[in-house]
């Protein structure tokens, strides 16, 4: 996640956001199972924000489509 936060101030800002999300979007599913759902509502809602940004700039990108199914 700290990888991809760190791209979204560079030309590569859409791979981080897809990074940064799909690290959310796993994490929220580690608290899930730990049956921490306040922790991990709030990491898919931020995992969801950057995927989407992620595909608002680029339509066809698969990664962010895929990571938004998980």
């Amino acid at each position: 996640m700290r990888r991809g936060e760190a791209l979204l101030s560079t030309p590569d800002a859409p791979r981080g956001r897809v990074l940064a999300g799909t690290a959310l979007v796993l994490t929220a599913q580690t608290r899930a199972i730990a049956k921490k759902y306040f922790a991990a509502g709030s990491a898919a809602r931020q995992g969801h924000a950057y995927l989407v940004e992620a595909l608002a700039s680029d339509p066809n990108m698969v990664d962010a489509g895929f990571a938004l199914g998980a």
